[in-house]
């Protein structure tokens, strides 16, 4: 069927909104559909994030994959849908901080429509850490989507 690249739209950053904020200045997803059907299975393959931290310098966090994530993509339209996580959590240490948290991203909601992947303040749940670890967090992004066989509308006419 082929791969979802998504990275950051141009002039935007990864956000994640909590006690303590932490910015990322890269964050890149490649994903796979794993069926048809509506909704369709969605499964990630790689994530990273680059530049994090909770200054201007953007070095002082780092945010890694503990457990990629697997979505379902509910399809309302033919580039429309919400893409909800089955499954999936993101680390975020920043040692001069004492923060190293663990945030769980399952019944995470992001919206889908015109080439883009997004989440406006979607709420994720912390799930242990130390120090500043803040029990939820908001996660905002504004992910650009390539499919590699044409434009993103091809992926969501699957099925």
């Amino acid at each position: 069927m082929g791969t979802l690249h998504v990275a950051l739209e141009a002039g935007t950053v990864w956000k994640l909104l909590a006690l303590i904020n932490v910015l990322c200045l890269g964050a890149l997803v490649e994903v796979n559909p794993l069926g048809l059907g509506n909704p369709q299975s969605v499964h990630g393959t790689s994530m990273s994030f680059s530049g994090c931290g909770t200054g201007s310098a953007h070095n002082n966090c780092t945010v890694t994959v503990q457990e990629q994530p697997l979505s379902n993509l509910l399809k309302t339209g033919l580039d429309e849908g919400v893409l909800t996580a089955t499954s999936g959590r993101l680390r975020l240490q920043c040692p001069n901080l004492g923060i190293d948290c663990v945030f769980d991203t399952v019944g995470s909601e992001l919206s889908v429509g015109s080439n883009h992947i997004t989440a406006d303040e979607m709420p994720i749940n912390e799930l242990g850490g130390k120090f500043f670890c803040p029990g939820e967090g908001l996660l905002d992004v504004l992910y650009d989507a390539l499919y590699t066989g044409g434009p993103i509308q091809s992926f969501y006419v699957l099925g």
